[in-house]
Formats: structure tokens, sequence, C-alpha cells
């Protein structure tokens, strides 16, 4: 059986996955340093028995880097990229993905998007026990779903889930920067200003900018973006079909 774990600090929520991947069930608990030494109790609710674990790291901003090396196999450049990181993040935890953007006969340059985090407690776990199956971040697994949706390679798009707002510029279909922030601690959106300023080009027509859902209710911030590109709203997050997207 296929199991998410939503992580969020110390809140997680487990989703287990029914037929299809559809979800069955949703139990939410807190996490703390005794539950990770108890990791197959019943009564904490993460389970090690299942061997089809995923989980997905919410409120984090995910790093960008670009890197430029040899080439060489999949495996040696996996470990260039590794081994790149550390000597940025001694004694720090991460976990890392990367894409190839460019290839020539002798280089090749990659775009790696990774995060450090405490919740890397949780993940290490895991693996130490051989049952994660994968680990992502709910940005990336929102991207790549309204994707399908969304004609330009070049945007930005908003979308709240559970008490964090996440903004992304996005070009040539990668993420190009992006912010996340809890809406209690910014309820004027000046993060949300600072970055669209920061990535945008004012009065250019050929920005679009992408709300889902009902994340932004100020007409005042609307209009505050309809300054700096086009808006689009698209329907709102569908966990449903975004659990297809992380399996």
């Amino acid at each position: 059986m296929n199991v998410i774990y939503m992580v969020n600090g110390d809140k997680v929520t487990k989703i287990d996955l029914g037929k299809f991947k559809s979800i069955k069930k949703r139990t939410s608990f807190k996490v703390d340093r005794q539950i990770l030494k108890n990791m197959n109790n019943k009564n904490v609710g993460i389970s090690l028995n299942s061997k089809k674990a995923y989980i997905v790291i919410e409120g984090e901003e995910i790093y960008i880097k670009y890197f430029k090396f040899p080439k060489v196999s999949e495996s040696k450049l996996y470990e260039l990229i590794n081994n790149e990181l550390n000597y940025l993040y001694r004694n720090e935890s991460f976990v890392f993905n990367y894409k190839k953007i460019k290839q020539s006969i002798n280089t090749i340059e990659v775009i790696v998007f990774y995060f450090r985090s405490e919740e890397l407690n949780l993940i290490d776990k895991f693996v130490e026990d051989k049952q994660l199956k994968a680990v992502r971040l709910i940005q990336m697994c929102v991207l790549n779903y309204y994707k399908k949706l969304i004609k330009e390679k070049d945007y930005f798009i908003v979308f709240k889930y559970n008490f964090h707002n996440y903004i992304m510029c996005v070009r040539n279909n990668n993420i190009y920067a992006n912010e996340v922030y809890d809406m209690l601690q910014d309820k004027e959106y000046n993060k949300m200003k600072n970055f669209i300023v920061s990535n945008c080009e004012k009065g250019s027509l050929t920005n679009k900018i992408y709300i889902i859902g009902k994340c932004i209710k100020d007409t005042n911030i609307i209009k505050f973006l309809q300054e700096y590109g086009q808006i689009n709203f698209l329907k709102d997050i569908d966990l449903n079909k975004i659990s297809k997207i992380i399996v």
C-alpha cells in the first residue's frame, strides 16, 4: 500500500492511498524526537511496515544552483553534485534533485534543486530502515501538475497550502526563484510584493501570473499584481490529483 507523509514542521499528515492511487484515509499528528525512536509503534501514526512510503515536505524554500561539469556517467554526475553541496554546506543535511539543461561533447550543465531542513531527521529514519520511495517538495508536486494546464514556459505561479503561501518564478519550465512564507506573519503580502518586484519587469505584457484557487482575497494585492503582468486564475489544488503526481 502506498503511503504519503505530508510533513510541515512537527505536524504530519499521513495519507493512505487506495485503488487507483485515490485517497483512502487521512490521519494527522505531531512528531517529536521520541516518536523517531518508536517509528513502528501503532499509537504513533508512523509505520515502517509499508515499503512504499513517500514524504512530501511543506513550508520549505527550494534552493537552486547551476553547475557545469565534465561529461560523466549518471552515477558519477550524482556524486559530483553531492560533493559540491557537501563542500558548500559542511555538517548539514540536505536532499537534492537535478535536471540536465545543456550538454556538449565534453561538458554538461545541470540545474540543482535542494533543501535543508530539520525534517531530514524523519527522512533519515526512513532511509535507515530502507522504506523510503521518494522525497518531494510540495512546490514541485504542484508545479508538475499545473504545467499541464499552462501553455507558457515563463510565468509566475502563486498558491496556498495549509498555513503557507508559495510563489514561484518559472523560466523555461524550471523554477528560477521561489518564496515561502507564513500567512499569519505576513498579512500585508510584503514578501510577495518584494518577490514580484525583484523578479518581474513592471509593465511587461509578456508576464503571466497564475493564481491557484482563492489564495489571494485582497483586491489591493490583485491590483498590484496587475501592474506587473496578466493575471490568470486556476482551479484550487485537488489533493487526489496531486497524489498521483507524488506517487
